[in-house]
Formats: C-alpha cells, sequence, structure tokens
C-alpha cells in the first residue's frame, strides 16, 4: 500500500498536479548502488548491472536543480573485498553529465558491504546539516558479516538525518527481509522489483517521493529578441540550479519548491551588469515565469598604431565608472578587435609588448547603444639596441642588465658567443651592465632615438 501511494505522488508530479500537503523535498540525496558479482546476472537479455546502470542514469536526468547528488558504490574493483566502497560523485556541486558518467563505469565484481556502505553516506551527510535521502538498490543481503539494521538503528538515534529508502532487485524472501528491516529502520520504503520495468518505477518511486519538483521560465531578451544568457538561481536556505537560456526562446528549470534568487548574465558583452530577481517562489507541480531584459550594448573597434601599422598589442579595456577592468585580450596588426560593451565611458589601457622596456599607451572613449566605436591607441615608439660583448676578437658570454634613465624600466638577460642580443626600447638614454664570469663591465649614457638603431660592442 506504501508503494502505491508513493506511485500515486510521483504521478500527480509527473503529471505537473500538486500534491496536497507534499512536505518540502530533502536537499540532498545520496545513492548508494550495488555492484557486487551477483549484478552479473542474466535479466531479459541483458544483466542486472546494465539495467541499473540505465535506470538510474535517468533517475539521475530526472533530479531538478537545488538537489545536491553524491553516489556511493561497492564490490566494484576487486573480488572477495569488504572494503571495495567508493564515493564515485561527492557531494558539492551536483553534475549530472559527471554523475552519468560514473554510474556507467561500474563493472561488477565484488562483495556486498551495504553496512560500511550507509555508514558512509551517513558520515558524508554529517551531523546536524539539514535533511538528507538515501536510496540502496541492491540484489541481496549484507555478505561482509555486519548487521546494517542495527548499524541503521545507532545512526538514527545518533540523530543522523536521513531517510533510507531500499529497492530490492530480484533478491529472495530472506534477503527482502534484511532489506525491508532497513528500510523501516531508516524511516522509508522497501520497494522490490523483478524486471526492468519494476525496477525503474521502484527507483523512480523511492527517488520522487523525496524530490518532488517545480519550475521555473525564464525568458530572457535584448531590443525584445531571445538571447542566451547564464542562469544562476540560489534557493534561500540552501541549494539552487540554473544553467543558459536560449535565443530560440524561454528556457525551463526544474527546481526543489522554495523561494529562489535569480541572477541572468549577459555573457556576450565585456564587463555587462547582472539582472538579479528576488523572491521567486517555485511551488511543487507548478510553473513559475519570468522575464529579463538586457540593456542594450555598443561596440569598441579597437587598434594600436605605431608609425601609421597596427601592432600585436596587450589590451585592457577599464571601465570609468567604477575603474574595473571588463575586457582583456591581444589586439592584432592584421585587423582591429572588436569589443561588446554597455553603453557609458572607457580607456583603452595598451601596451606594446614587443618591447622590453614600459611602453604604455591610453586612449579614452565613450561607447553609444547600438553604435560602433573606433578607437586608435597611437603614439608607440620605439628603438633597438644590438648589444655583444669582446674579449680581443671573440664574443663572450655574459649577463647583462640594462637600465633606463627616464624611468622607463629595463632589461636583463644573457649575451652570446654566436651574436648580439637585440632588445626592443623606448628612445631615451640608457645605462648597460655586464657581469663576464666575475669580470665587470659597465656602459654609460647610451642614447638612442625613434627608429634608430644603434650597436653597442662593450670590449
Amino acid at each position: 500500500m506504501q508503494l502505491f501511494r508513493t506511485i500515486v505522488a510521483l504521478g500527480a508530479v509527473l503529471s505537473g498536479q500538486a500534491v496536497a500537503g507534499a512536505p518540502e523535498a530533502a536537499k540532498r540525496l545520496v545513492l548508494i548502488l550495488d555492484a557486487s558479482g551477483s549484478m552479473r546476472a542474466a535479466l531479459g537479455g541483458t544483466t542486472r548491472m546494465a539495467v541499473a546502470k540505465e535506470v538510474t542514469t535517468q533517475l539521475v536526468e530526472q533530479i531538478p536543480g537545488g538537489v545536491d547528488l553524491s553516489i556511493i558504490a561497492y564490490g566494484h574493483r576487486k573480488k572477495g573485498d569488504c572494503a571495495d566502497i567508493e564515493t564515485v560523485v561527492p557531494f558539492g556541486g551536483f553534475d549530472k553529465a559527471a554523475a552519468t558518467a560514473a554510474i556507467k563505469r561500474l563493472r561488477p565484481a565484488g562483495m556486498t558491504p551495504i553496512t560500511e556502505s550507509v555508514r558512509r553516506a551517513a558520515k558524508a551527510i554529517g551531523a546536524g546539516a539539514g535533511p538528507a535521502t538515501i536510496i540502496l538498490v541492491s540484489d541481496g543481503e549484507e555478505t561482509c558479516g555486519a548487521d546494517p539494521c542495527a548499524a541503521v538503528r545507532e545512526l538514527k538515534k545518533a540523530s543522523a538525518a536521513f531517510t533510507l529508502h531500499v529497492v530490492g532487485f530480484g533478491v529472495t524472501a530472506k534477503e527482502a527481509a534484511q532489506l525491508e528491516c532497513l528500510a523501516k529502520e531508516g524511516g522509508g520504503d522497501y520497494h522490490a522489483a523483478s524486471t526492468a520495468a519494476e525496477l525503474g518505477k521502484a527507483l523512480q518511486a523511492a527517488g520522487k517521493a523525496e524530490l518532488q519538483s517545480g519550475s521555473l521560465t525564464v525568458a530572457v531578451r535584448k531590443q525584445g529578441k531571445f538571447v542566451r544568457a547564464e542562469i544562476r538561481l540560489t534557493r534561500a536556505g540552501g541549494g539552487g540550479g540554473g544553467g543558459w537560456s536560449s535565443d530560440k526562446g524561454p528556457a525551463t528549470f526544474s527546481l526543489l519548491p522554495g523561494n529562489y534568487e535569480l541572477v541572468a548574465n549577459d555573457t556576450t558583452v565585456a564587463g555587462g551588469k547582472s539582472v538579479r530577481q528576488k523572491d521567486i517562489e517555485v511551488k511543487v507541480g507548478e510553473t513559475t515565469t519570468r522575464d529579463v531584459d538586457f540593456e542594450v550594448e555598443g561596440s569598441a573597434v579597437i587598434s594600436a598604431v605605431k608609425d601609421g601599422k597596427r601592432i600585436k598589442a596587450e589590451l585592457f579595456v577599464v571601465r570609468d565608472s567604477d575603474k574595473a577592468r571588463v575586457h582583456a585580450g591581444w589586439l592584432s596588426p592584421d585587423g582591429p578587435t572588436s569589443v561588446r560593451l554597455l553603453p557609458g565611458n572607457y580607456e583603452a589601457v595598451v601596451t606594446d609588448t614587443k618591447l622590453a622596456t614600459k611602453s604604455m599607451r591610453r586612449a579614452s572613449f565613450e561607447v553609444k547603444p547600438g553604435e560602433p566605436t573606433t578607437v586608435n591607441v597611437e603614439g608607440f615608439l620605439e628603438a633597438r639596441l644590438d648589444i655583444a660583448a669582446y674579449r680581443g676578437q671573440a664574443r663572450v658570454k655574459c649577463e647583462f642588465r640594462l637600465n633606463s634613465r627616464d624611468g622607463n624600466g629595463g632589461d636583463m638577460g644573457w649575451l652570446s658567443e654566436q651574436g648580439p642580443r637585440t632588445t626592443w626600447v623606448l628612445p631615451g638614454t640608457y645605462d648597460l651592465n655586464l657581469d663576464c664570469g666575475g669580470e665587470k663591465r659597465k656602459v654609460e649614457g647610451i642614447a638612442v632615438g625613434h627608429g634608430e638603431l644603434k650597436t653597442v660592442d662593450v670590449r
């Protein structure tokens, strides 16, 4: 009768009808999967393990946003090893793709250490951390000499805040008795299954009885057109969900009932402002809708120019209003770089990284809605020094330091016996210090102008 009521509740949720008096769902779910050797048994042209993988994967796909899932598997790595228990998916940032991949990797091999698996699940849940649900799927009883019923009873007495549901898959009457005891001591339900279809119903009933959900539909537009945007949903009291809206139409998120804050980010715009909406109530079996409108952006078309030609340079865009760096990237000699920005005043900070010394130029500009703004950052200068050290007529290897007298930094490194060292600098005056195997040398007052190549031979 309890199983019937659970399945009726599940049907109501799936049909979109609210269940009167339904309790708020648990925030965390631990799924314990039996991957012991007996799961290799044949079932309807396949194996118990293959069926369990398929059905649990379907359950994972139906888990609503706001639930944090952990998966524990046992018996999947070693034969005869009662310590073969692994948390294949830990709590913290539930990812459906990662959970599905972990399930698919399981290979049945060993023992059935139910007791220690439940203890591990309870430990992961933690004392005083709020309610959680454990679902155990097993095709047999404990085979490692422990008493799982007594263990669950002790855990519950120790105030472990969990509800334990158990699904017995193809079990005997004796095995079912132990699994039923587990569910009773864990305050949950026992569901029996002997076929793939029954396992699907039983596992979904066990999960959906605790994970009833509602929906939030979010439509994000800019100038009346749907746009793709990042959506983050935070649930009061913990949990949440989110993903991406679509440029084809509204996006719908399955969520636990509760009060949410929505944050929509326009990731196509550098420094785009987040749109926040608070106090969004999601109810079981109901769909809540919200509309988000993004501000229309403009663009800055930016080039770095030296002697009338574009150059490769490092770019930062800084917003005037709060001095936030809203974009970082590179400018190309092959053409301008377009950066999408919200309307406002900005500064382009451009560095000519070809030079060893500081070579930075700035340009202020304004962005207007729907319009491109051309920004040419000019005034870059350069000079070239070719440096070599000699002992007699032969070049020698030396460590060098080049310092600007004009506060433009300098360069350092090694001079080679193979040829002169070329260093690009800003025009100005420099001092050169050498260490040639302990022999110190110095050249002061090296003056070089814009566009000039100067050879510095130190003998």
